[in-house]
């Protein structure tokens, strides 16, 4: 049975997933990676797409890489259709910047990720979105905390302190009504824990029992 954590929250969340991962795989576990939401499909990684696949040729195919390599990543690329959607239509500088970024995947189906669950020691999901924002508070419909998780990590960064609401956050309208502030209030490492307050109650009131961590990045 695999161990299975996401990461919530702002700043740092990609990140910790990869220091985590590299930790594990230092203890000789085999550590599978992917999300609910977005991420940027890795250049140094082996990385798996379950685009079209049965549930379980995908098993198969994560069980190979786990024969050489100690992380395997996987997901589902986006579609043509998808990727247009992430840029605002007729904004010329915009459709340049998602040109240079890498490729990005999403979730796979429920199934897809149940079965390669199997093949892993520990399962590390990206389970919230933060538009590179070091900040956040959740929209009512956020996280997408994985329902099979053991624990759930929640990531400010560190380098928010000292910037501005609207300058560092993510969901800025939710960040001021949770502070009580406007866009011009300068954050301090006494906002970010409410913020985290805000994601553990609700990830307690969802899940509850749930293990949850705090974690501040440092950027």
């Amino acid at each position: 049975m695999s161990y299975i954590i996401s990461y919530v929250g702002a700043g740092g969340k990609t990140s910790s997933i990869y220091q985590d991962a590299t930790v594990f795989a230092g203890e000789r576990k085999k550590v599978l990676i992917t999300t609910t939401t977005h991420m940027y499909i890795p250049e140094d990684m082996p990385f798996i797409d379950g685009r079209t696949k049965s549930c379980e040729l995908l098993q198969k195919e994560v069980a190979a890489v786990f024969k050489n390599s100690r992380i395997c990543v996987c997901g589902t690329i986006l579609s043509d259709s998808e990727k247009r959607d992430t840029h605002v239509v007729g904004n010329e500088a915009a459709i340049e910047k998602y040109k240079r970024e890498p490729e990005k995947f999403k979730a796979l189906i429920t199934e897809q990720l149940t079965a390669i669950c199997k093949e892993a020691d520990i399962v590390l999901v990206e389970a919230d979105g933060a538009a590179h924002k070091a900040a956040k508070a959740p929209e009512e419909w956020e996280p997408a905390v994985y329902e099979g998780s053991d624990r759930v990590v929640i990531v400010m960064g560190l380098h928010a302190v000292g910037k501005r609401v609207d300058e560092a956050c993510h969901r800025t309208e939710c960040v001021k009504r949770v502070l009580g502030c406007d866009g011009s209030h300068l954050l301090t490492e006494a906002d970010l824990d409410v913020l985290m307050e805000v994601y553990e109650k609700k990830i307690g009131q969802q899940f509850p029992g749930m293990e949850i961590e705090r974690r501040y990045w440092k950027h």
